[in-house]
């Protein structure tokens, strides 16, 4: 057959069925049984009655499925469907016999109500079984043609071995299914009788074998695939379909596939003499599905060693498992990994068995174990007492210790779960927020009851929690609510108080401001009173000592002079701080005094010139020496020369009497006025009035 390019090997369907039975219609990939078919068809040939058995997951059901129905077909055979005496429970059914209404249920085709199967025995129903078409249906009103073509007849019935595992409480029904059964053989001599079991039952069929015929002598025993046989189911398949194994290649695995767990004390590996089927089926399937993602014209010893590795094809093999009874049962993924990993395997990393009970099988719903070993990942062990399960090889062990080990690596929640439930699940180990919320969102409920415990335990929780900080977060609001209202009626408080001070603030400001204003304008005015008092009765004295001057002697005069010269000291030192303006004005000669007439006196003819000049020399001396230490105070005067000047010009305003009496030094006029009757004279100087 020439070989096919990769393109073609890459859409070509798997030449490997995997880890199931084959059916009919696979005959064309099943290799490696051809000289055990030969021979087994051989003697069912020669003999009515055979019992076919072979160790658990040899591959019984694919070698009569494959090969042998359809070499009995061949050889002229009419071959009823396969059936089994498992199936309804003797409680429920209400059948005479609960194993000959199962058979019969089993190979009935139709949809007819089976409670028809509960008034007959075997005999008159496998004589009333006519073939229809495809389908092989119960009919007692059935005439065959006159021209039909009878053929001999064969009734196979699988796994046999539930007529001892099944209905254990109606273990007194089994005799009278077989005496049933060999009444249908003596009454038809075209009926030909396989029974298919495991190996390990065929002791619990001696007490009923009697009632068959020849006893059930003629057996025939099927081995799992030796080395040979295995490389047949290895290479033809690929080669079949196209890509076929480089040469040495199918050794190494088969090779692979005989190794033995473990090794001995030297450090040698050991070989089984056996392939089992499952096996190599599973390996074989898984590294034809990765070779199509790498293709080529051969299968290499590289890719097998990439592709074909033993473990993780087991590995895969035991995940499907996982999977189909999972999603079939409905089972804890945990529980069931949990019953692979701690009952089926030892603490020493070996094969162990558990009791098959009514109910439970190792913890597990019995249910649930019975559809595992469905999957031919475990066998069963007939022992004293009953029935045990174990895996189907120690190969296994591995790789299910591996993949529950990366599955817990993925599900962090079970190792938290179990640790919480060992500490008396305490409530400081439950998850909260985004921890629970991704556990939640997980497939949870696949991992047993202490997951689903501990999640409801956590999510109750942090219900309480959240709902405990929404009442303290309110609680907090309303208390800030209440500071800040307190807050604010004591800042409003305060603003009240702060505009009632700065009101009474200003009030004594304004006050202040007042009083200082008045204080300062009474200070100024008392000031100026005080200096104009002063500066008054010092040109008050100066112009008193002009007068007398000019009616008394001189000698008196200069007396006089003398007093008003300390007298006008002494005021001059009082006033002078204020009279800057007279310092500069003054300063500079000795005041001349002219004497003049005043206006409407005559002048006086007596000839006291001389005590006139001396009087009016003397008041120049006292006056000069009074104003010289006036001039040291004359910064007072700057300050309030303005205000003698305004009121020199008001007085000058009214308009008395003046005469002018002659001139300073620095020639400003001295002026004397008078105002109404009697001595008031008031003597200007350069604008300046002295005395009153």
């Amino acid at each position: 057959m020439a070989a096919m390019n990769p393109t073609q090997v890459e859409r070509r369907e798997n030449p490997y069925v995997g880890p199931r039975t084959f059916t009919a219609a696979e005959s064309s990939k099943y290799y490696g049984r051809d000289l055990e078919a030969r021979q087994f068809i051989a003697l069912i040939v020669a003999n009515r009655a055979v019992l076919f058995y072979a160790p658990s997951g040899a591959g019984k059901s694919s070698l009569l499925n494959a090969k042998v129905i359809p070499g009995l077909t061949a050889e002229g055979f009419e071959v009823l469907p396969v059936g089994r005496v498992s199936g309804e429970s003797g409680q429920t059914a209400g059948a005479r016999n609960i194993f000959a209404y199962n058979l019969m249920a089993s190979l009935h085709q139709d949809e007819r109500d089976p409670a028809d199967f509960l008034r007959v025995d075997l005999t008159y129903f496998l004589d009333n079984l006519v073939s229809k078409g495809q389908q092989f249906v119960f009919d007692d009103q059935y005439v065959y043609p006159a021209d039909a073509e009878l053929r001999p007849r064969v009734l196979i019935i699988d796994q046999f071995e539930e007529i001892l595992t099944t209905n254990a409480a109606y273990w007194s029904q089994r005799e009278d299914f077989f005496r049933q059964l060999g009444a249908a053989l003596n009454y038809d001599d075209q009926l030909w009788l396989v029974l298919a079991m495991r190996e390990d039952f065929i002791a619990g069929l001696d007490p009923y074998v009697v009632h068959l015929p020849d006893q059930l002598r003629n057996h025939f025993y099927m081995q799992h695939l030796d080395q040979q046989a295995a490389l047949a189911a290895i290479q033809k398949p690929a080669a079949a379909a196209g890509r076929p194994f480089a040469e040495g290649a199918a050794e190494i695995l088969v090779r692979n596939l005989r190794q033995i767990q473990g090794e001995d004390a030297q450090g040698e590996e050991h070989l089984a003499e056996f392939v089992e089927p499952v096996q190599l089926q599973a390996v074989c399937f898984q590294m034809w599905e990765k070779l199509r993602q790498r293709p080529g014209p051969l299968i290499s010893a590289a890719d097998v060693a990439a592709f074909a590795d033993v473990d993780t094809a087991l590995t895969n093999f035991y995940e499907d498992t996982i999977a189909a009874t999972v999603a079939e049962t409905g089972v804890a993924e945990i529980d069931l990994r949990n019953w692979f990993e701690y009952k089926l395997i030892t603490e020493a990393g070996t094969r162990n068995m558990v009791f098959r009970g009514e109910e439970e099988t190792g913890e597990l719903p019995t249910s649930v174990a019975d559809f595992v070993k469905s999957r031919f990942i475990v066998r069963e062990v007939v022992r004293p007492g009953g029935i045990w399960y174990e895996l189907v090889h120690d190969r296994f062990v591995q790789p299910v210790l591996d993949a529950n080990h990366e599955w817990r690596l993925e599900q962090p929640v079970i190792r938290l779960a179990e640790e919480w439930d060992r500490s008396g699940r305490s409530a400081s180990r439950l998850l909260a927020g985004g921890q629970l919320e991704h556990a939640l969102n997980s497939n949870w409920r696949a991992l047993g009851p202490v997951v689903a415990a501990y999640l409801m335990a956590s999510e109750e929780a942090w219900e309480q929690q959240k709902l405990a900080e929404r009442e303290a977060l309110n609680a907090a609001r309303e208390r800030e609510l209440v500071q800040q209202k307190a807050l604010a009626a004591e800042e409003q408080a305060r603003a009240e108080e702060a505009v009632a001070a700065k009101k009474r603030l200003s009030r004594w400001v304004a006050l202040a401001i007042a009083a200082g204003i008045i204080a300062a304008l009474f200070a100024l005015w008392a000031g100026y009173q005080s200096i104009q008092a002063r500066t008054n009765a010092t040109l008050a004295r100066i112009g008193e000592q002009a007068a007398i001057a000019a009616q008394q002697t001189a000698e008196a005069e200069a007396a006089r002079a003398d007093a008003n010269f300390a007298a006008a000291a002494t005021n001059a030192a009082v006033a002078g701080e204020a009279l800057l303006t007279v310092q500069e004005q003054i300063m500079a000669a000795p005041i001349d005094v002219t004497p003049t007439t005043a206006v409407g006196e005559e002048q006086s003819s007596e000839p006291n010139g001389t005590n006139t000049n001396s009087s009016l020399q003397i008041e120049q001396e006292a006056t000069g020496e009074a104003l010289a230490y006036a001039t040291q105070q004359s910064a007072a005067l700057m300050q309030v020369q303005g205000t003698a000047t305004a009121v020199a010009n008001s007085i000058q305003e009214l308009g008395p009497e003046r005469a002018r009496i002659g001139e300073s030094v620095n020639g400003r006029p001295i002026i004397s006025y008078r105002f109404g009757e009697g001595p008031r004279n008031v003597l200007f100087v350069g604008g300046i009035h002295y005395g009153n």
